[in-house]
């Protein structure tokens, strides 16, 4: 009975989330009010991830056998979260103003979240697709909820949605050759039949774990599946790329790293090859298509490529030494402040021009002279996600280059320092044009501030300076 009821707490944050969207649709149907919709959102997500803290204390999840330690889960539920408490006040500060209902944006993050809490606690097959399901589709409603005034925007959704449901395809099809293989959905029992075949690879199951990963690599971004993602990112508003870069990374992270553990050592051998060759085409490309662009949404979607690829690299050492474990920790940690802090400053910067969907290089010339504050922070984090040292980026690939060298050979240490030096030249190529002289009148082309956006830049250079205080002390961090 004492088991059943501590099992029961783990949906606890589900009926918290479920709870809030019931409430925000009272708010709908009752008397619209963008604020209080906000305040319900905040104190849910909010609420969801104290109470998976406070009553996990005592029960073992399946997450744990997949991230080694009870901490390490409530790491990266802590990271989901806060990226969706992120999106749920920067969305704020977007919305409040358009004259177009706003309270549905927040039903649509809600359940969105109850599909990335389900993957995270999924231990069966048929619980997994759905919850990667219920992640995926709000977020058609949230890239496309501006298209009536930007075009590119319903564009960029319309993409992502022929790519989701190419990835949809992708994911039956590995489950129905999984299941037809072995007549199982369980995770645990797949990971006992994928070791009875141990000494001989079943070509149906082999192949839907690679038709199951295929579908992920979709999602994540990686080599060869691109092509669209500069596309979709310059046509999203820079909340919706808060959340799509990670939360959204977060929990296909984990689930990859689910997939991965139902290799068996020799299909997982043979399955490395490709990992290899996704992570050194995935960086070598972000890398030189980066250094050619002149819109600031497009240069993220190929630095999105870029940290896909480390992903990738990441997940398939699957140890439980604390090499990994403070690889893992400090390049997700340093992976969010960076986005975060990047995001965030661009938006708060765009907000101040009249011209609000210009994203283009040459919009930031003499940036620095109006916004101090901001462009600083901007250049802190563009130097984090390059590596450069003295930022928690820095400390990131320091340890993936140590793991990497002690895993694999110098090939892959040369591309991860080849791939540093190319960001130094498209970062310095954007952060220069923040030092230009303007001339007197483009100063008139600026809004004026308001408390709660003097609030929120005061937020973010504090965010800023955690990025060179961990990347100063980083055993600190890691100790905590």
């Amino acid at each position: 009975m004492i088991s059943m009821l501590k099992q029961f707490f783990l949906i606890i944050p589900l009926l918290i989330l479920s709870f809030s969207i019931v409430l925000n649709l009272f708010i709908i149907i009752c008397k619209r009010d963008f604020f209080l919709s906000f305040l319900v959102t905040f104190s849910g997500l909010f609420g969801a991830f104290l109470s998976y803290v406070f009553f996990m204390q005592d029960i073992h999840t399946n997450l744990e056998c997949f991230l080694f330690s009870k901490s390490f889960s409530i790491f990266y539920i802590f990271l989901f979260f806060l990226g969706s408490i992120s999106t749920c006040v920067m969305s704020y500060i977007w919305l409040r103003s358009k004259s177009f209902n706003k309270e549905e944006f927040y039903l649509l993050l809600l359940i969105s979240n109850i599909g990335g809490y389900v993957l995270f606690l999924s231990d069966n097959i048929f619980s997994f697709f759905i919850g990667i399901e219920l992640l995926s589709f709000p977020l058609f409603g949230m890239m496309s909820y501006h298209s009536s005034k930007n075009f590119k925007n319903l564009e960029s959704a319309f993409k992502y949605f022929i790519l989701s449901s190419i990835s949809s395809i992708f994911l039956l099809l590995g489950i129905a050759l999984i299941y037809l293989s072995s007549g199982i959905l369980d995770f645990f029992l797949l990971k006992s039949f994928s070791f009875s075949l141990s000494k001989s690879i079943n070509l149906l199951f082999f192949f839907g774990l690679i038709f199951s990963c295929i579908s992920l690599f979709i999602k994540l971004v990686v080599f060869p599946f691109y092509l669209w993602v500069p596309d979709i990112y310059e046509g999203n508003s820079l909340p919706v790329l808060i959340y799509l870069s990670n939360s959204i990374k977060t929990v296909l992270f984990i689930v990859l790293l689910k997939l991965f553990f139902l290799f068996s050592n020799k299909n997982f051998i043979l399955f490395k090859s490709i990992l290899k060759i996704i992570f050194i085409f995935s960086i070598f490309l972000g890398s030189i298509l980066a250094l050619f662009q002149k819109n600031f949404k497009r240069l993220i979607g190929y630095t999105t490529l870029i940290n896909s690829g480390y992903l990738i690299i990441i997940s398939m050492f699957l140890c439980k030494n604390n090499l990994y474990q403070d690889v893992s920790k400090i390049y997700f940690f340093g992976y969010f402040l960076n986005s975060f802090v990047l995001f965030s400053s661009i938006y708060l910067i765009s907000i101040l021009f009249r011209d609000k969907n210009s994203h283009s290089f040459k919009s930031y010339k003499g940036c620095f002279w109006k916004s101090k504050i901001l462009s600083i922070s901007i250049i802190i984090s563009l130097l984090s996600m390059i590596g450069f040292p003295l930022t928690i980026g820095f400390f990131g690939k320091f340890y993936l280059l140590k793991l990497i060298i002690k895993k694999f050979n110098i090939l892959f240490s040369l591309i991860v320092i080849f791939e540093s030096v190319i960001g130094l030249f498209y970062c310095l190529n954007f952060i220069k044009l923040f030092f230009y002289k303007p001339k007197k009148e483009y100063f008139k082309i600026f809004s004026q501030e308001t408390i709660l956006y003097k609030f929120l830049k005061i937020t973010i250079f504090l965010c800023s300076l955690l990025i060179v205080f961990i990347g100063i002390f980083p055993n600190f961090f890691l100790s905590i």
